[in-house]
């Protein structure tokens, strides 16, 4: 039976996915991949195509020949993509590529270069939105750049978005793998792709654009594509 390999959405790591996980069947193989320096010093890359070619070679690894099932959530999706573009450059099959709930083609704007206090903020809204917490709750508005970072991350463990044991220097780590994916996710422009595509979009999307549902990815779908709609942000 072919592995499903996920890739890791903006933040660099793949616990995420381990709800979706559970729900497979036992006999579904799924593997995460983690962004360099997520766990370790690695330098993180800032570069969709660098990741897509690290993630082919560390997919063939582990499954030497296609057909392959990829996927990914947000920026996972655009990586997932661009991996799918290896494997088939190297002459493999793919057999699906799901993009789960994907930022829409062409708008870099939402990656748009931030302040450091403005970086850390986005970075905990992430982090807070996967707690099910609302950032509003833990970001006030107006909060002064001294000793932001601080009271940030103090507020940030204990409201548990990020345990308590977690370092200074281990949060600054994580910090810069969720710039260098903004900068990679900036500067993205996907090419065709000839592998049957699939869409799972959120009702709730905040990346919906009007009149757009699918984010335009149809447009570069060789491959075949469809798109579900399914509850929830």
């Amino acid at each position: 039976r072919s592995q499903l390999f996920l890739m890791h959405p903006i933040g660099g790591g793949v616990m995420c996915y381990s709800g979706l996980a559970r729900q497979l069947a036992a006999d579904q193989p799924m593997f995460g991949l983690q962004a360099p320096g997520y766990d370790d010093d690695e330098t993180p890359l800032t570069s969709i195509e660098e990741l897509a070619v690290r993630y082919a070679s560390a997919i063939q690894q582990q499954q030497p020949h296609g057909p392959y099932l990829l996927g990914g959530w947000s920026f996972g999706g655009a990586v997932a993509f661009a991996t799918a573009q290896r494997l088939l450059a190297r002459g493999e099959r793919m057999g699906l590529v799901a993009l789960l709930d994907v930022y829409p083609l062409g708008d870099p704007d939402g990656f748009a270069p931030r302040s450091d206090l403005q970086l850390l903020q986005l970075f905990l809204d992430d982090l807070a939105a996967q707690s099910g917490k609302r950032p509003g709750e833990l970001l006030p508005d107006g909060l002064p750049a001294d000793g932001a970072f601080e009271r940030l991350t103090a507020e940030a463990r204990r409201s548990g978005i990020l345990p308590r044991e977690l370092t200074a220097e281990q949060l600054q780590r994580l910090l810069a793998v969720f710039r260098a994916n903004r900068t990679a996710a900036r500067a993205y422009a996907a090419a065709p792709l000839a592998a049957p595509l699939l869409l799972l979009r959120a009702e709730g999307s905040a990346y919906a654009r009007p009149g757009l549902p699918d984010g335009g990815w149809h447009a570069v779908a060789r491959g075949g594509w469809s798109m579900q709609t399914l509850p929830g942000d």
